[in-house]
């Protein structure tokens, strides 16, 4: 960034191939703002957009979840006569992800297929995670064994992604399938994989195998977060576990961990269903 303030004060143009690095570098730090005050000064200047340089942009942009802008920046695309290649349509399913529209992934995902691309490894862990977040077990798991027959090897993106799909549509019996499968692959769980599995065993009532499951991330050296401990404490309160979830809740703020609303809804609750076992006593 000092570099490219550097070459502006010496009134150097800057070249579509130092946009897109700027733009990456605007990705990774989150400055969205200055992302379109760049891609501004682009189109205001003499020079000429590249396909590169648009799907570097949309990269940058996808944490603002602007999936109409996104849309339009294709259409604008095409009218200069520049073709979206592989990266570009990664880059648009990637923005559906973010903005949680899983239909949407699956117009670009169609499109790319159509227009001769293959979609990739990335393509289809952003469609799989935009598929988790609209609740769509069925699509995320027609998307992963379609990908296993073109010969792409998932990695813990992917696995992870169609596991908390599975436990996100309450099917627990293929998140636990997944699980062995993943680590057939001998790919190391890590504490999403686990965050998912205590909140499909939450889902199902089963209390005791989600407890196990916490047991087990830590001796596998993880450390649990935000995520599991929620998972976990509501699996507790909907067993009515008060002196665990107890437990749990003060082992969470030891660890300077933030409870969120969900937890204090699932001890609120847990605390009036004892009240009213108390009163009827």
């Amino acid at each position: 960034l000092e570099l490219f303030a550097e070459m502006q004060r010496r009134h150097l143009e800057p070249d579509a191939v130092i946009y897109s690095t700027m733009f990456s570098a605007l990705r990774k730090c989150g400055n969205v703002g200055m992302a379109f005050e760049l891609f501004s000064q682009m189109q205001q200047g003499r020079l000429e957009l590249d396909v590169v340089a648009y799907s570097a942009f949309i990269s940058a942009i996808n944490k603002a979840s602007d999936l109409k802008k996104t849309t339009r920046l294709l259409v604008q695309m095409r009218q200069k006569g520049l073709e979206p290649d592989l990266i570009l349509y990664n880059a648009l399913l990637d923005a559906s992800e973010k903005s949680n529209d899983s239909d949407k992934a699956a117009e670009f995902f169609a499109q790319m297929q159509q227009e001769g691309l293959r979609p990739d490894l990335v393509s289809f862990s952003s469609f799989i995670s935009a598929c988790e977040k609209a609740n769509d077990a069925e699509r995320a798991l027609g998307l992963f064994s379609q990908m296993l027959t073109t010969g792409l090897v998932p990695d813990v993106i992917v696995f992870n992604a169609v596991i908390s799909a599975c436990a996100n549509g309450n099917r627990v019996s293929r998140a636990f399938e997944l699980f062995g499968e993943m680590q057939e692959h001998r790919l190391e769980p890590t504490i999403v994989t686990y965050s998912a599995l205590i909140t499909a065993c939450s889902e199902a009532r089963r209390i005791e195998k989600a407890l196990g499951l916490f047991v087990e991330l830590q001796q596998r050296g993880l450390e649990p977060d935000e995520p599991v401990y929620t998972a976990v404490i509501s699996a507790c309160a909907t067993a009515n576990k008060a002196q665990r979830a107890s437990q749990l809740f003060n082992e969470m703020q030891q660890k300077m961990l933030q409870p969120n609303a969900v937890i204090f809804d699932a001890l609120v609750a847990l605390s009036q269903k004892q009240s009213q076992w108390m009163e009827a006593l």
